[in-house]
């Protein structure tokens, strides 16, 4: 959407969880980085699994796996959320299942998915039903839900920074060659070393018990 926004002139900034394809770069669109984003793998705190291995998740994601007795839990069937205007670590997902060649499960999907608007809180979900699974940026979680190991590593700062979780998004900004004065400002405050601290910190700090 970021990007879509911006190119049509409708804002001068957008954010973006990916790099850009090489025909929006060819558009004139411009990429600001700010950081790479670890995104959680989320169940019920009662949910027995406490960890998957990444091909374990993609085929959850892709309706190849879809009884949680298939991964070490319950014989209970998987129930997927995801937001239905489109979130963004489905970029992040569908390019894992792409770039592992694994094929979906459509007539799963169908059965599994369900859908939540953009305003409902998806940890909500997962509390009321133990058979649940969703994704989220890793500062989200309650005391009712859990974000699982992936190959053994839990999302963190370190570990996204290292690169040792696996399910990691480029996080930046777009804009335009020709956007706002302020716009123009912002973006060099952005690379500026204040910036740069600024954009640490940010990353750094557990955002729902520090008042998101």
């Amino acid at each position: 959407k970021g990007v879509e926004t911006v190119r049509m002139g409708k804002a001068d900034i957008g954010t973006l969880h990916r790099h850009l394809s090489a025909e929006e770069q060819a558009a004139g669109i411009v990429e600001t980085r700010l950081d790479s984003l670890a995104y959680s793998v989320i169940v019920n705190k009662l949910n027995p699994v406490n960890e998957l291995s990444l091909d374990q998740v993609l085929k959850i994601f892709a309706g190849q796996i879809g009884n949680w007795k298939e991964v070490g839990g319950k014989d209970r069937n998987i129930m997927i959320y995801r937001q239905e205007c489109g979130a963004n670590y489905d970029d992040l997902i569908e390019q894992a299942i792409k770039k592992a060649g694994i094929a979906k499960n459509q007539d799963r999907l169908k059965q599994a998915v369900m859908s939540v608007a953009v305003t409902e809180n998806q940890l909500e979900k997962i509390a009321d039903l133990e058979m649940a699974i969703t994704m989220a940026p890793r500062f989200f979680s309650d005391d009712k839900s859990k974000a699982l190991r992936i190959g053994g590593i839990l999302p963190s700062r370190a570990s996204e920074k290292d690169g040792s979780y696996p399910l990691v998004a480029n996080v930046s900004l777009v804009s335009r060659p020709a956007s706002s004065e302020a716009a123009q400002k912002y973006l060099a405050f952005i690379k500026s070393p204040h910036g740069r601290e600024l954009i640490e910190k940010g990353f750094a700090m557990d955002w729902v018990r520090q008042g998101f």
